[in-house]
């Protein structure tokens, strides 16, 4: 399932709340549809306790309350959707372009060196 890599999933603890899902150290587009693939199927299927996850680029952040779920079962949950996730249709890609302004009568750049 993950052929880019046999090290991939790898389930990370954030704090005592949180689980990160990376699916490559690359941005590679097979990455990002198994991220989408996977959110779609959490959608599928939620997991009570679950707070809300955010995905990235080739890794999710799952945030779920500790009192109602283990990491042990979020981890569990994760990879019953990665194994059920169909690559057939993860959804399409979208591209969001974020307008920036610095300096000027947006306000004053400090230099970073």
């Amino acid at each position: 399932m993950n052929a880019w890599d046999k090290t991939y999933p790898r389930y990370l603890p954030v704090g005592e709340s949180a689980l990160l899902l990376e699916l490559s150290d690359e941005l590679t587009t097979t990455a990002n549809a198994w991220v989408r693939a996977v959110n779609i199927r959490m959608r599928e299927i939620p997991m009570a306790g679950v707070i809300e996850w955010i995905p990235a680029y080739a890794s999710l952040l799952i945030k779920y309350d500790p009192v109602k779920a283990k990491s042990s079962g979020v981890q569990r949950w994760l990879s019953t959707c990665l194994k059920s996730a169909s690559m057939e249709a993860p959804g399409k890609a979208r591209y969001i372009t974020i307008p920036v302004r610095y300096g000027g009568s947006d306000g004053e750049v400090d230099p970073i060196y």
